[in-house]
């Protein structure tokens, strides 16, 4: 026998040996060395049992912060961002970061402006801007009916502080609600307020620039010699009733941004409150406001409105007044009795094409 086979037999007496003793050792240790006993054919696959091992531990320690059950994580997933809105009243409010479910029962004009549409809004939003209110869908007249707002299940309500607290309390309890104020009297401050909730600022003040720059052409345009000294009447028709408003609405635009000058007749109502919204007025004292130019606005599509209106064109008093007999009343869009952006943006194309016919 050569000594090279002499050496093999002894080696693999030794490894008998050495296997023996191993499996004589605690049943752990066995199962944990077990794959590496044998011959030298078996350590690819240790060292691949190894690397497998060794993935599984990386794996674990990366997702150590992912401990939460799968299904909870994809809960948390769906959650839709969320910011906190302060109100006017210094509330804190958690509101959408972007709002799928809005409900606006007012501002919608604002909103337009700022580049969002509500998904729900009122029968007089709907009818007042039309085609740029295209696949929202009404909620029908004010008051609005709270089982049916309730079924859409909206992610906010927008409403002002004109409704009654029980109203207000009853849309909180079906949605995220805020409430802007109604009066302020500058329309600026209204967008502005908008654009806060909607987080939209930028937005406001792009359209603020663009709104200021379009105003003033429209003023060079009209009065192309500077500054009028022309007054200019806005007269509202609401049923039965007719009224004038002051630095507000349409007054806001024919006062502060195209430099008409308001009646004579108007001063001591200016002076105790220039944005008023209404006051009554009667046919016969149309005669002592005499405004050079008379602009009329039917408040609604009504019956009684369009009645009342057909009624004071065949007057003598209304066949007396100034403005009649130049040619210079213009009837204008509901849109006049709002001050809201896109309907001051409207007033601003109605005044060009009824004064310069472009």
């Amino acid at each position: 026998m050569s000594k090279w086979k002499t050496l093999s037999l002894v080696l693999v007496a030794a490894a008998l040996l050495t296997f023996t003793a191993a499996c004589g050792s605690n049943g752990d240790t066995a199962n944990k060395n077990g794959a590496n006993a044998g011959t030298a054919d078996n350590a690819g696959d240790t060292a691949k049992a190894d690397d497998s091992a060794n993935a599984g531990n990386a794996g674990t320690a990366a997702n150590a912060g992912n401990d939460k059950p799968a299904g909870a994580r994809n809960a948390a997933a769906d959650q839709p961002e969320t910011r906190t809105y302060k109100d006017s009243a210094g509330n804190e409010i958690t509101v959408p970061s972007a709002p799928q479910k809005l409900v606006a029962i007012n501002y919608v004009g604002d909103m337009l402006a700022l580049g969002v549409k509500p998904a729900y809004t009122t029968a007089y939003e709907l009818d007042t801007y039309g085609d740029a209110l295209s696949g929202a869908v009404s909620i029908g007249d004010r008051p609005v009916n709270m089982e049916s707002l309730l079924a859409l299940s909206p992610d906010l309500i927008v409403s002002d502080d004109t409704d009654e607290a029980n109203v207000v309390d009853q849309l909180k309890k079906i949605s995220p609600t805020v409430i802007l104020p109604f009066w302020t009297p500058d329309p600026y401050e209204h967008l502005r307020a908008v654009a806060d909730l909607l987080d939209k600022k930028p937005e406001a003040e792009q359209w603020i620039a663009k709104y200021e720059a379009k105003a003033a052409a429209t003023k060079a345009l009209i009065h192309p010699d500077g500054e009028s000294k022309e007054t200019a009447l806005l007269l509202i028709i609401s049923g039965k009733d007719m009224g004038i408003s002051g630095v507000r609405n349409g007054g806001f635009t024919l006062y502060r941004q195209l430099g008409f000058q308001p009646p004579a007749k108007m001063e001591p109502l200016l002076k105790k409150d220039e944005n008023f919204g209404w006051e009554t007025v009667t046919l016969e004292s149309l005669t002592t406001f005499a405004p050079d130019r008379l602009f009329v606005e039917m408040d609604d599509t009504g019956e009684a409105t369009k009645s009342t209106f057909e009624a004071l064109k065949k007057s003598a008093v209304w066949q007396s007044l100034a403005a009649v007999k130049s040619g210079k009343v213009y009837e204008v869009t509901n849109k006049w009795g709002l001050g809201d952006a896109t309907s001051l943006d409207a007033q601003l194309d109605e005044t060009t094409a009824h004064l310069t016919g472009k």
